[in-house]
C-alpha cells in the first residue's frame, strides 16, 4: 500500500528557490544592491534659521537665500509698502482738512508756522480741535470713494428720494457718509422691518433723539449699528453689480465704526447695550456666530449690572425683553 502524500507544503529551506529569489528574478533586481534616494535639488550645507525652526528642507546655498526666506521678504516688503501708503493717504487727508480750515475761516498764522516747522498734520488737527473758534470739518471715511457715493445716489434715485430738500444743519452721527437722506432711509428701513417686540426702543423717542441730536437715547454707536443692519433690508436685486458690492462695503464700514466707537466704560450706557444687541444680529446674518454670541453675552452682562441702577423705563423693558428672547 502506497503511503499518503504529505498535505503540508515543504519547508522553504528545502525548496530549491525561495519566494524572495523568485521575486528578485522577476523584477530583475538584486537584493544586495541598495536603493538610493534621488535628490532633485542640491541640499544646503547650512540651513537658515527659519527652516531650522520649522524643520523644513532648505534649498538655499549661502550667500543665496532659500525660497522660503525670499517669499517672507517679499511679504514683509508688501506690508511695509501698504503701511506707508496708508500713512501717506492719512497725511493727505489731514493736510486737505487743514487747507479747508484756512480757506473757509480766518487764517491762523500759527498754522503756517507749525507747517513750516515740520510738525505733523495730525498733531496740528488735534491742536485745532481744542480751539472753540475753529470748526474742524468732518473727514471723509477711509476708503469711501466716488463709486460708493454714486451707489448711494443710485439707491436714493431708485426709491424716489430727493436729498436736496433736506436741511443742511443736521446732527452728525457717523463719518461713513454725509448723505442725510441715505441715513434717514436706512433708519426707516430698520424701524419698518423690525418687529415691535424686538425693536429695543420706542420709535418715537428714538426719532426725536436722532433728528435733534439728543445723545441720551441715540448715539453714534447705536446709529452705525442700525445702519449696518438696515443695509440687509436694501433691495439689491434692482441694483447694478458694482452697486451691490458697494452696499456690502457700506455695511462693513458702518459695522467697523460701531465697533471702534465702543469704549470700556460704555457698558453703563443703554444706547451702547442696544447697539451691541443689534451688532449681534448683524454678525449672525453674516454667518459669524462665534463673534455674534460674544456681543450678546456682553450686552446681557452689562444689562444685569445696569438693572439695579436704572429706573424701569419703557426702553429698558424693551431692551431687556429682546436680549432675554435672543439669549434663550
Amino acid at each position: 500500500m502506497e503511503p499518503f502524500r504529505p498535505i503540508l507544503p515543504a519547508n522553504a529551506s528545502d525548496r530549491p528557490g525561495s519566494f524572495t529569489e523568485a521575486s528578485s528574478a522577476l523584477s530583475g533586481t538584486n537584493e544586495t544592491v541598495r536603493r538610493r534616494r534621488k535628490v532633485f535639488e542640491k541640499p544646503a550645507l547650512i540651513a537658515c534659521v527659519a527652516c531650522r525652526r520649522t524643520r523644513v528642507k532648505c534649498n538655499g546655498n549661502p550667500p543665496e537665500t532659500c525660497d522660503r526666506c525670499r517669499k517672507d521678504d517679499i511679504l514683509h516688503e508688501l506690508a511695509q509698502a501698504r503701511a506707508w501708503s496708508q500713512g501717506l493717504e492719512q497725511r493727505n487727508r489731514d493736510l486737505s482738512t487743514i487747507l479747508d480750515i484756512m480757506a473757509r475761516q480766518a487764517s491762523h498764522p500759527e498754522i503756517t508756522t507749525r507747517l513750516l516747522a515740520g510738525e505733523d498734520a495730525g498733531s496740528i488737527l488735534a491742536w485745532l480741535s481744542t480751539h472753540s473758534e475753529v470748526t474742524v470739518p468732518p473727514q471723509r471715511a477711509k476708503g469711501l470713494d466716488e463709486s460708493v457715493e454714486n451707489a448711494i445716489n443710485n439707491i436714493l434715485y431708485i426709491h424716489g428720494i430727493d436729498s436736496s430738500t433736506l436741511a443742511e444743519q443736521r446732527p452728525r452721527w457717523t463719518s461713513v457718509t454725509t448723505n442725510s437722506a441715505f441715513l434717514d432711509h436706512l433708519v426707516g428701513l430698520y424701524l419698518h422691518n423690525t418687529e415691535a417686540d424686538f425693536l429695543l426702543f420706542r420709535a418715537e423717542t428714538f426719532m426725536q433723539s436722532y433728528m435733534y441730536g439728543d445723545s441720551d437715547i441715540c448715539s453714534s454707536t447705536l446709529l452705525n449699528a442700525i445702519c449696518s443692519m438696515a443695509c440687509k433690508f436694501l433691495n439689491t436685486e434692482i441694483l447694478a453689480p458694482e452697486d451691490r458690492a458697494n452696499v456690502t462695503f457700506i455695511q462693513s464700514a458702518f459695522m467697523k465704526e460701531a465697533q471702534s466707537s465702543i469704549n470700556l466704560g460704555d457698558s453703563q450706557n443703554m444706547a451702547v447695550i442696544q447697539a451691541m444687541t443689534i451688532m449681534h444680529l448683524v454678525d449672525l446674518s453674516n454667518a459669524q456666530a462665534r463673534v455674534a454670541s460674544t456681543w450678546l453675552k456682553t450686552a446681557a452682562e452689562a444689562l444685569q449690572n445696569l438693572e439695579a441702577e436704572m429706573k424701569m423705563t419703557a426702553d429698558f423693558d424693551l431692551t431687556r425683553w429682546t436680549i432675554h428672547s435672543l439669549d434663550t
